[in-house]
């Protein structure tokens, strides 16, 4: 199904339910794509979940997306 509107995900470092989410989606196709990410905390397990989630968006979208990634953490009030 062609959508006429524009889908905006807001990721972070959760990649199996990233997972789940772009499953669910997989039938629509949007007119525009957004992901917006927060950088990951000054910890290494955070580094590895935030680059993991992103990794995920790379192998999933064979269309162009328009990525709005942090290099750092601003937290969730910020970066929405």
């Amino acid at each position: 199904m062609i959508l006429k509107h524009s889908l905006i995900l807001f990721i972070y470092n959760r990649p199996k339910f990233t997972i789940k989410l772009l499953k669910s989606l997989k039938n629509f196709k949007f007119k525009k794509i957004y992901i917006i990410a927060d950088g990951p905390k000054q910890n290494d397990k955070d580094k590895i979940m935030v680059n993991a989630t992103r990794l995920i968006i790379d192998k999933y979208f064979n269309t162009k997306v328009i990525k709005l990634y942090s290099n750092q953490n601003l937290g969730s009030k910020k970066r929405v």
